[in-house]
């Protein structure tokens, strides 16, 4: 079992304990749906510096923006890695749009 495989198994177990619900998709608006929660993760770690246009291309699509977030809940929470960069992960009033964590 994969590492990933191993926190999604691990995950779905609480999520039958607690009631919530797990779900593994690539598509950014079916996974605000309803949200209460929307955490991003950075597209360019430290030390990757040399690849940011191309995974600023690659990624551009799930960048947490004012139109992904409409699909969430309405009081949803965002919450984020620091440092955030205003642009890249999240549009510059994503924060703004919602309780931020």
């Amino acid at each position: 079992m994969s590492q990933g495989e191993f926190y999604v198994k691990k995950a779905t177990e609480i999520s039958h304990e607690t009631g919530s619900r797990v779900s593994i998709t690539n598509d950014p608006v079916s996974a605000v749906k309803d949200a209460d929660v929307v955490y991003t993760d950075v597209w360019v770690s430290m030390g990757q510096e040399k690849e940011r246009e191309e995974k600023e291309a690659k990624f551009r699509e799930f960048q947490v923006n004012e139109k992904l977030v409409s699909n969430a809940r309405r009081d949803f929470i965002f919450m984020h890695c620091l440092p955030a960069h205003r642009g890249g992960l999240r549009s510059p009033t994503a924060s703004q749009t919602a309780s931020t964590a």
